[in-house]
């Protein structure tokens, strides 16, 4: 298994296991703003659970405790609620709770099978890739974006993606997934192999006008995933490289043009899952990158300036690929505290 397969395995697979190893120091009370969702366990006998960090890594605090594996969590624009993935294939499911960890309801069930969750910015729908049944049990097939009510009601499909790809050592994938919202809820950016290589789509949030926006005429980055808006709606940040292998950062504007590589890693080394920090001027990523600091290569969470300049060491984990992981700041100015869990 490669240190980190970027994409969709390391979402389904990889960090199914991954993130239940990430021993995570839990710190005391922080209060609502500024703070990133992540996974990790406090031990290395308990399954990994939601915490939240500040930015500057400090003040953990377990926002659960249940004895499930809890991970892929991601917050509501308003700051207010969290959802997140419960459970390992093939029994996962989508549950949302407050921010303190109160709540807890569980939305989908059986046969779907669910990942990377995200909320609407008005609070409205949640967006997410599954597995659904069948074919999909066997492979990297069948994948396609839904949508639902936040309370689990009116789930619908939204793609229907008919074209295979085949990767670099010929795995057959075909899919749709990947789904974020544009900050004015208007448009969806997601990741499908409907042209026949993994790239970026973009379509209205009703399922209408489904258009492709990135294109495989880069020689060390044919396939493309894990797309999202900046804060201001006019840039995607995503992953481009070789699917299920590994990838580097990339962004464009929202309209496809001035595609620019932030990250700038060899084969076999990834930066991966892109997120966006609240005003734009950061992105967050996973990567198994050499870090001068350990003298070595190690599975880590970085930051970078929007530009790609400045890259650092943010967390020495990974922080969990969550959709809208980094909360506004503030949201609650000397709002309530988290009662942390552990």
């Amino acid at each position: 298994m490669k240190p980190i397969q970027f994409f969709l395995t390391v979402s389904v697979f990889f960090l199914f296991i991954q993130c239940s190893r990430n021993k995570v120091t839990p710190g005391g009370p922080v209060t609502q703003g500024g703070l990133i969702i992540a996974s990790g366990s406090y031990d290395e006998n308990t399954p990994a659970n939601l915490y939240v960090v500040k930015p500057d890594g400090t003040g953990i605090c377990y926002v659960t405790d249940d004895g499930n594996l809890n991970r892929n969590a991601g917050w509501s624009y308003d700051g207010t609620r969290i959802v997140y993935l419960v459970g390992n294939l093939p029994g996962i499911g989508i549950w949302t709770m407050d921010a303190n960890g109160d709540n807890k309801k569980q939305l989908t069930f059986l046969p779907s099978k669910p990942f990377g969750p995200a909320f609407s910015p008005d609070g409205s729908h949640i967006v997410y890739a599954d597995y659904g049944a069948g074919e999909a049990d066997t492979g990297l097939v069948g994948i396609e974006v839904w949508l639902m009510n936040t309370d689990g009601t009116n789930k619908r499909q939204m793609t229907k993606t008919t074209t295979n790809g085949l990767t670099r050592t010929d795995i057959n994938i075909r899919w749709s997934c990947r789904p974020a919202y544009s900050p004015d809820g208007r448009k969806i950016v997601y990741a499908s192999t409907q042209s026949g290589r993994s790239e970026i789509w973009v379509m209205n949030a009703d399922g209408t006008n489904q258009q492709q926006l990135s294109f495989p005429g880069y020689p060390t980055a044919p396939d493309a995933n894990f797309p999202s808006y900046s804060p201001d709606g006019t840039k995607i940040v995503f992953l481009a490289g070789y699917e299920t292998e590994y990838g580097n950062i990339w962004v464009m504007n929202a309209d496809s043009t001035h595609r620019t590589q932030l990250t700038i890693e060899p084969d076999g080394i990834s930066s991966d899952e892109p997120a966006w920090s609240p005003d734009g001027n950061s992105i967050m990523f996973n990567s198994n990158r050499y870090d001068p600091n350990l003298n070595r290569r190690a599975n880590q969470t970085w930051v970078m300036n929007a530009d790609g300049s400045n890259p650092r060491v943010l967390f020495s984990h990974l922080y969990g690929e969550g959709r809208n992981p980094w909360r506004n700041d503030p949201v609650h100015p000397g709002g309530p505290t988290f009662e942390c869990k552990h």
